[in-house]
């Protein structure tokens, strides 16, 4: 991001100098030409303007663009990471001799505390 606001800012900081040595250009010679030199160089400063516009729309396509296939790597990214998570999650699963949910019973709690409940001795209860 830093490189790409440099750009802009060169491109901006150019456009700037450029249009100040037309205006004083057109200062200067105004006294001999009653001040249509002034004129000129207002159309000189809005081509200037229009051209730096221009390179700037077309740095920031350029950066839509990259951004666009970074999110689409991602979007990738995550789906790869889903299926290793589901691939760990099933290898888990067959480690402990647990069945492996299926997706519509994902949400159903698996039976851990039934397992701890038979782990438990029971307690008689004072009467």
């Amino acid at each position: 991001m830093a490189e790409i606001r440099k750009v802009v800012m060169d491109l901006i900081s150019q456009a700037v100098n450029k249009i100040i040595m037309q205006i004083i250009q057109a200062l200067a010679a105004s006294w001999c030409t009653f001040g249509a030199s002034i004129a000129a160089a207002v159309v000189q400063i809005v081509q200037t303007a229009v051209s730096t516009a221009q390179k700037l729309l077309g740095n920031l396509v350029k950066l839509l663009q990259s951004l666009q296939k970074v999110f689409q790597l991602v979007v990738k990214l995550v789906q790869i990471f889903r299926t290793v998570k589901a691939t760990i999650e099933q290898i888990g699963n067959q480690a402990t001799g647990t069945p492996t949910p299926s997706k519509a019973s994902s949400s159903i709690p698996t039976g851990s505390s039934s397992s701890s409940a038979k782990r438990k001795s029971p307690t008689p209860m004072a009467s």
